[in-house]
C-alpha cells in the first residue's frame, strides 16, 4: 500500500479507521494519530461533512471536538479565499518585516539541509511523500519566513508544488499566519519545541537551541543566508477528444472536486477541465499531478480536458452547464453547487471575522 492509496476501496477505508478520540490526545506529535485524509480533502474526493459524519458516528460530538476544530481551519481559509480572491496572494493585515529575499528560497531548506534534523526529516518526506506533518510545516515556514527573512510567497508556492494537499487558501493563508501577515504576531518554536513533538529527531547544540525570549534577536544564521529559485516545472497531461455536443448537459469537474458521488444519477458528459493559465500561475509537481488524475479514474466515464474551460469544444457556454463552486472557478460557466461546507449555516453575504477563534466561535453553535 501507498502512503496516498488513491482507488475508492482504500479511500473509504482510511475515512473509517479514524479514531477522534486518539487524534484529540496525539495529533501535535509527528508520530500521532493524525487522519492523513488532507490529500483527499483538497482534491474533493472527500469533503468535510463526510469526514465529519464519520467521525460522530465513531465518537460523539464531544469526542470529536478537536477534530472538527482542526476541519473548520479548513473551511475557514476556504471562506477568507471567496471573501478576499485574489487579495490572499499579497500581505493581508500587516507587511512581512523584515524581508532581505522576495522570490527566491534559502538554499539549505530547497536541499534538506539546515542542520536542523526535524526540518530536514520533513522536507525529505515532502519530496518523496508529498506530505508533511502540520507541526513540521509551521517549524519549515518559521525558519524560512522569521529567521531566514525570506518573503512568504516563494516558499509557499514551493510547499504547494509538492504537497499532495497542496490547498491553495490553507498553504497561502496558513504561510501568513506563521509569517505574521494574517495573524497578532509571528509565529516562534526553538529546539525544545520540537523536540517534544518529535522525539524521533531530539537535538542539542542548534542554532534553535535557546530559549523563546532570545528568539526575535537571532540573527539570520549562516546556513540559511544562500538561496536560489526554486525550480517548479509543471508539465501538464495529454487530454481526451472531447466535444460538447449543442444544448448537451456538462457535468464539469475540476482538479478541487473528484469526488466519485457526485450528481451520480444525473445524465451527461462529465468532464474534468484542467486549465494551463492556472497550472502556469500554480504549479504542482508531477507526482501531485499522477495523483489528482488517480482520483479522477474513480468517477466513472470522466473524460480529461487540457485548455482553458472557454475553449472547450463544441460551445460549452450554450450547453447546460454545472460544477461545484471554487474560488479557482468563478469564471466557469453554468450553474454552481455549493461548496460542501461543514458550516452551510454561514450567510455568504455576511463578512467573515478577521480571525479563525472569532470564526468559530461564531459557528460553533451550528455543530
Amino acid at each position: 500500500m501507498t502512503d496516498f492509496p488513491t482507488d475508492t476501496e482504500s479511500i473509504q477505508a482510511r475515512l473509517s479507521a479514524i479514531d477522534p478520540a486518539y487524534y484529540a490526545q496525539t495529533r501535535n506529535a509527528l508520530d500521532g494519530g493524525v487522519t492523513r485524509l488532507s490529500p483527499y480533502l483538497t482534491h474533493g474526493a472527500l469533503t468535510l461533512p463526510e469526514v465529519q459524519g464519520v467521525a460522530y458516528a465513531k465518537g460523539g460530538k464531544r469526542a470529536c471536538y478537536k477534530l472538527v476544530f482542526e476541519l473548520a481551519w479548513r473551511e475557514y481559509f476556504q471562506r477568507v479565499w471567496w471573501e478576499r480572491g485574489e487579495g490572499i496572494f499579497a500581505d493581508i493585515k500587516r507587511p512581512q518585516e523584515p524581508v532581505r529575499e522576495r522570490e527566491e528560497v534559502p538554499v539549505a531548506l530547497l536541499d534538506a539541509t539546515t542542520g536542523i534534523d526535524a526540518i530536514d526529516a520533513s522536507i525529505r518526506c515532502l519530496y518523496e511523500v508529498g506530505y508533511v506533518h502540520n507541526h513540521a510545516r509551521m517549524w519549515t515556514a518559521m525558519l524560512g519566513t522569521n529567521l531566514a527573512q525570506v518573503h512568504w510567497k516563494p516558499l509557499a508556492a514551493w510547499y504547494h508544488y509538492h504537497l499532495l494537499d497542496g490547498d491553495l487558501a490553507s498553504n497561502t493563508l496558513s504561510w501568513q499566519w506563521v509569517a505574521g501577515t494574517f495573524s497578532s504576531k509571528k509565529y516562534r518554536a526553538n529546539q525544545d519545541n520540537l523536540n517534544k513533538f518529535d522525539p524521533k529527531n531530539r537535538q542539542r547544540g542548534t542554532f534553535l537551541d535557546v530559549n523563546y525570549e532570545a528568539l526575535p534577536e537571532l540573527g539570520i544564521p549562516e546556513v540559511l543566508q544562500a538561496t536560489r529559485l526554486a525550480s517548479l516545472l509543471c508539465t501538464l497531461p495529454e487530454g481526451d477528444d472531447v466535444i460538447v455536443a449543442p444544448g448537451e448537459r456538462v457535468l464539469l469537474y475540476h482538479p478541487w472536486s473528484l469526488s466519485p458521488t457526485w450528481r451520480t444519477s444525473d445524465p451527461g458528459l462529465r468532464v474534468l477541465v484542467l486549465e494551463p493559465s492556472h497550472f502556469s500561475r500554480f504549479p504542482i509537481s508531477e507526482r501531485r499531478m499522477t495523483f489528482l488524475l488517480a482520483l479522477a479514474r474513480n468517477v466513472p466515464g470522466l473524460k480529461v480536458f487540457v485548455g482553458e474551460v472557454s475553449e472547450l469544444p463544441g460551445h460549452c457556454g450554450t450547453a447546460s452547464v454545472r460544477s461545484v463552486g471554487h474560488p479557482a472557478t468563478r469564471h466557469w460557466p453554468g450553474e454552481k453547487d455549493a461548496p460542501p461546507f461543514l458550516f452551510p449555516q454561514w450567510p455568504t453575504e455576511k463578512a467573515l471575522p478577521g480571525s479563525f477563534m472569532s470564526f468559530w466561535s461564531a459557528v460553533e453553535k451550528w455543530l
